[in-house]
């Protein structure tokens, strides 16, 4: 679920499992509330950054 878009990026939270990252591509006409497929691009653990592509 998006749940967040800025022009800094678009957010997402996976609904089972508890994360939350961005997406950094496909982000284009998507909205805060849309429910969306992604995919794990990149995660850096000493950062907290999560990144996603759209599906």
């Amino acid at each position: 679920m998006v749940t967040g878009a800025a022009p800094k990026g678009t957010y997402v939270r996976l609904l089972k499992f508890p994360a939350e990252g961005r997406v950094v591509q496909g982000m284009q006409g998507i909205d805060v509330g849309d429910k969306l497929k992604v995919q794990l691009l990149s995660v850096d653990l000493n950062q907290g950054f999560i990144d996603f592509a759209r599906r």
